[in-house]
């Protein structure tokens, strides 16, 4: 080749050096070469000439290829380093690269080395031209430094700070706008240099962070924000011009934001800066019409490859621009007169249409042109911003919702925008008449804005002040004015500013007090309180409305700052740490609490609260404080608890065995509600006017019969109805001789006759030896109803001989009939018995707030006879001789999706969902296959089997999934963790109306035919219904049917 390259070697190897310089020279170079073993040989070979290429081994005796890389871009960061070393790891040349190197390559494998030589060569050849063509450019960076420098918004320029992980840890500062330094009161020589750490040692981390997305990403990102530094609120641009480099764009917006939003600024403003110009290197080789492009070049024209074919890159200008640039080619070619062009071009991959600089230089003696190109749309643009700029502010002031004006040293207007011409009824004209900026207020207001103006110009300050304007009309309206100085030359020429109109604030500000004083009423008239409290565990409260005292007994001075209570010794010790932990989950979701506890009142009474609340958290996302709403719920809870005794109690009556029984069961959950230690059961007998107790519990006495004569048990028949009897009347009907003592005297006494359809047959009554207050009237219409369930009871008992007989004649039916009979006796009845209950308590007159609750009740036993209905139809149709298989082909995905949807709401209406966690356990292989079956007998079955799984499990979890575990069938398993079936009874529950528990007493309800109808259908669908189960572990039902399978891509 014959060319001479002048080479360092970092090597302490001379034989080494030598073999290198071997290679070279008979690829034909002329090596000129020093060698250095240290770092200090190293900077004095460094000083003393330029290198063409430095080569170095990976580890020396002194110091290594990283150390030397370091030297190398402190003294010539321009020279190709490459690094030779006898053991070619990767984690030494991934290592060796990242520090710097240009390339790696082993001593033991020099066939490379040639080819990289002459590769970085070149390459080191192009960034020395890329330098040239920057210079070339500094003109135009001149124009958009200057534009920028004009601009009202901050501008800065950063370099990226990286740590070794190459993650963004800082900026510094290149350079800065006049209107950057106004913001931030630092000046562009002082800023020069330092780092965004060093001049804001405490700058927020939100905006480092954002910074840093933007430095890693590349894509712009604005964002408003509050710098605590500054004091000031700031609209920010950042972006990232190219690499290694952050621009930000500041707009001070403190004051719009301080004027609650009212005072919009200019939105024409420049919210965020064009990229920096983009350039890319290229060389056309004429010999073989090849264009080889640097990867800039390549992002420009939108293409792939860094070499393309000349003709084809000749298409991507624009049409009108390709004879401009033929004759600029052939001047370039013909007289060696380089060009500078711009044109516009096509992007290949988006279809932007970009404008483009294009400066290229000829050597002839290579037959190569050397070029740069750079996208220069954003400098076009800001060409043709600086053309319309004045027209687009004058028409953005214009269009303003408040008023710009612009006076002069003697606050003469001279510019005004529209909004202002119709606020106070002048022209336009008339500002040539000298109209003056006082003359916008009222006359006693302008001493205050002549000396506001006065302070403006002396000493370069903004100011705001709220005045009473005046209008043409004479008219006044409240107004916000904003001034601040123009400058030119950093002389004060003027002064510019904005008028708000406050009149909606005001109006506004007015109706907020009225809303405060409307919200305080109406939080006192709550039936609760509203509270705001610390998130500790004691719950300081902040904030109390007036009903905490009604519900707790506490003054609400009491609670507040924990003066003498703390909100957290007020709630019942059982709930306090369950209630903490419950907020600490919720809170970290930021979800809302919904729960009901029992507190303890200032008197020791447990009453219980409903309470709704949430957290606030600041615009940092921190949480701040609770606030929310709490309400005495303790009438509902014991509505509720007297509900679920009475529901017991009436399943007690149809299951219970004997009259003993059923009366234990009643006292006891009876228990629950009231005072139960002095209770008894008598039954009258007409025929010899006593009464007798079959059951008596009594701390005093222990009669048990006793004559219905001058009797309070006599006097209650008597009267035949309902008698709450206090001491005080009991003595009365004593003195009255309406009756006698029998017994020691209760301080109060309930009871309720006991009728058989017309027939009074007995009393139920409670009474208390030492509680004057233990019932109340409400507890009256409760005993009312127990007393009913009590008679029909009674009633049961003496029909059951007569069941009892015709159900011995009919033996000769068969089992079917007679399990029918024998079940639906049970099932209806007790659906129906609530029915009758809860309507004859409604009927009654009970307290309309219950009527909801028995009315629910009512409702639900509705349901379920008709379910007990549809069972029975259900039974019918799969008895029928001649049942057709619809068949249907349908996606085994929407079959999934169908049978979820069904049982989350199966779940949800059982009120087990939070007891019960639902498992889906599909094998995904085959959600993509179509099944072709008789789709809704399978959901009969499945949505069958499911339902009992829910009845049957009280609590832990349910499976549903399918699997196919032989071609041409499908397996379906329901999989629960409830009751299981004994091992004996698992044949036996697929018979009609038979269950797992067929005993009278059993817990769970329904006729037993769900399953005898699934196992029909599985028989229709030639199938195969069976179970695995074990007591208190479970049961797993599968259902396994012939189906034909095809995937989904298979044509259907």
């Amino acid at each position: 080749m014959g060319i001479t390259l002048r080479i360092l070697f970092v090597e302490d190897s001379d034989s080494d050096a030598g073999l290198i310089v071997s290679y070279l020279e008979m690829a034909g170079y002329t090596i000129v070469y020093d060698r250095v073993e240290n770092p200090d040989q190293m900077r004095s070979a460094l000083l003393k000439q330029s290198w063409d290429l430095i080569i170095s081994d990976y580890q020396l005796k002194y110091f290594d290829a990283t150390e030397a890389l370091t030297i190398c871009h402190e003294f010539s960061p321009d020279i190709p380093f490459i690094v030779i070393s006898n053991a070619l790891t990767e984690e030494s040349a991934v290592g060796s690269l990242r520090a710097g190197a240009h390339d790696y390559l082993s001593k033991a494998n020099l066939t490379r080395l040639i080819p990289v030589v002459v590769r970085e060569l070149n390459e080191t050849k192009i960034r020395r031209e890329k330098r040239l063509a920057a210079i070339a450019l500094m003109d135009s960076e001149k124009q958009y430094r200057t534009l920028f420098s004009e601009m009202k918004e901050g501008f800065a320029l950063y370099d990226v700070i990286y740590d070794k992980a190459g993650k963004p840890v800082d900026y510094r500062f290149i350079a800065v706008n006049p209107a950057f330094e106004r913001f931030t009161g630092q000046t562009a020589s002082g800023l020069a240099g330092m780092t965004v750490k060093e001049v804001f040692p405490n700058i927020e981390a939100s905006w480092l962070e954002r910074y840093g997305n933007v430095a890693l990403t590349t894509i712009p990102d604005r964002f408003d924000d509050y710098s605590k530094i500054l004091d000031r609120h700031f609209e920010v641009v950042v972006y990232c011009p190219q690499s290694g480099q952050l621009a930000s764009i500041v707009t001070d917006i403190t004051e719009r934001k301080r004027a609650d939003d009212l005072l919009y600024l200019s939105k024409g403003r420049l919210t965020r800066g064009e990229s920096v110009s983009k350039s890319g290197n290229w060389e056309l080789h004429l010999d073989t019409g090849t264009i080889f492009g640097s990867e800039g070049a390549q992002n420009i024209y939108g293409l792939d490859n860094d070499h393309w074919n000349f003709d084809d890159i000749k298409e991507i200008p624009l049409p009108e621009y390709r004879e401009l640039l033929d004759n600029a080619l052939s001047q370039l070619i013909a007289n060696g007169i380089a060009y500078d062009v711009e044109f516009k071009i096509k992007n290949q991959k988006t279809g932007q249409i970009i404008d483009i600089e294009s400066i290229a230089e000829y050597d002839s003696k290579g037959k190569i042109i050397f070029g740069v190109i750079q996208d220069i749309t954003v400098r076009k643009n800001i060409e043709k911003e600086l053309v319309n700029r004045e027209r687009k502010y004058r028409e953005l002031a214009n269009s303003l919702p408040v008023s710009v004006y612009e006076t002069d040293l003697q606050g003469n207007i001279t510019f005004a925008n529209a909004t202002a011409f119709n606020w106070f009824g002048y022209k336009a004209a008339q500002l040539n008449k000298g109209f003056n900026i006082i003359q916008f207020v009222i006359e006693k207001e302008r001493p205050l804005i002549q000396e506001r103006f006065r302070q403006l110009l002396i000493h370069d300050i903004q100011t705001n002040g709220e005045y009473t304007a005046k209008r043409k009309d004479g008219s006044q309206f409240p107004v916000l004015i904003s001034s601040f100085a123009v400058k030119k030359d950093g002389v004060i020429t003027g002064v510019r500013g904005t008028v708000v109109d406050l009149s909606e604030q005001k109006q506004a500000h007015s109706r907020l007090k009225n809303s405060e004083k409307t919200l305080t009423n109406l939080i006192s008239n709550l039936p609760g309180f509203v509270y705001r409290c610390k998130v500790d565990e004691d719950w300081t409260m902040e904030y109390l409305s007036e009903g905490f005292s009604a519900i707790t007994g506490y003054s609400v001075e009491d609670i507040m700052e924990f003066k003498n209570q703390t909100f957290n010794n007020i709630i019942h010790p059982e709930y306090r740490k369950y209630l903490w932990e419950k907020w600490q989950v919720l809170l970290a979701d930021k979800s809302s609490l919904e729960e009901e506890y029992p507190i303890i009142t200032k008197s020791g009474e447990t009453r219980w609260v409903w309470e709704r609340g949430r957290g606030i958290f600041n615009d940092e996302d921190n949480l701040i404080y609770l606030e929310g709403f709490i309400a005495d719920i303790t009438e509902r809870k014991r509505a509720e608890q007297i509900q679920e005794v009475l529901y017991s109690i009436s399943t007690a009556v149809l299951t219970t065995k004997d009259l003993g029984e059923l009366v234990e069961i009643i006292r006891n959950q009876l228990g629950s509600l009231l005072d139960t230690r002095n209770f008894y059961v008598a039954f009258y007998d007409e025929t010899t006017d006593m009464f007798y107790t079959p059951y008596a519990v009594d701390e005093m006495d222990n009669v048990e019969s006793w004559p219905a004569e001058k009797s309070l048990t006599g006097y209650l028949i008597k009267q035949n109805k309902a008698l709450l009897i206090s001491e005080e009347e009991f003595c009365r009907l004593i003195e009255n001789d309406e009756i006698q003592v029998v017994g020691t005297p209760a301080k109060l006494w309930l009871g309720v006759p006991l009728h058989e359809e017309e027939k009074i047959i007995g009393a139920f009554v409670v009474q208390s030896y030492d509680n004057p207050n233990a019932y109340t009237s409400n507890d009256v219409e409760m005993l009312e109803f127990i007393s009913h369930q009590i008679s029909l009871f009674v009633q049961r008992k003496r029909s059951e001989g007569e069941i009892k007989a015709a159900l011995i004649k009919a033996e000769e039916s068969d089992r079917l009939k007679t399990a029918f009979l024998a079940t639906m006796n049970h099932e209806l009845r007790t659906p129906l018995n609530h029915i009758l209950g809860f309507s004859e308590l409604i009927l009654s007159g009970v307290m309309p707030e219950e009527n909801k609750s028995f009315a629910s009740s009512i409702f639900t036993s509705g349901k379920n006879l008709l379910a007990i209905i549809e069972d029975v139809f259900d039974l019918a149709l799969a008895e029928q001789a001649n049942v057709k298989l619809r068949l249907q082909t349908f996606r085994l995905m929407d079959q999934f999706m169908e049978n979820k949807s069904s049982f989350d709401q199966i779940l949800q209406s059982s009120g087990k969902a939070e007891q019960i966690r639902l498992i889906f356990k599909p094998d995904t292989h085959l959600l993509s296959m179509y099944l072709t079956v008789d789709r809704s007998k399978v959901n009969q079955v499945l949505i069958n089997l499911f339902k009992n799984a829910v009845k049957f499990t009280n609590n832990g979890t349910i499976e549903f999934g399918y699997q196919s575990n032989e071609p041409g069938k499908l397996t379906f398993f329901i999989k629960d963790t409830g009751i299981g079936i004994p091992k004996e009874k698992q044949t036996l529950i697929f018979d009609f109306f038979r269950q797992g528990d067929d005993s009278p007493t059993r817990v769970y309800g329904g006729i037993g035919i769900g399953l005898s109808i699934c196992q029909k259908i599985a028989t229709i669908l030639k199938g195969e219904l069976s179970v695995t189960s074990e007591p208190n572990n479970g049961s797993a039902f599968y259902l396994t049917v012939p189906v034909e399978m095809a995937d989904v891509s298979d044509p259907l």
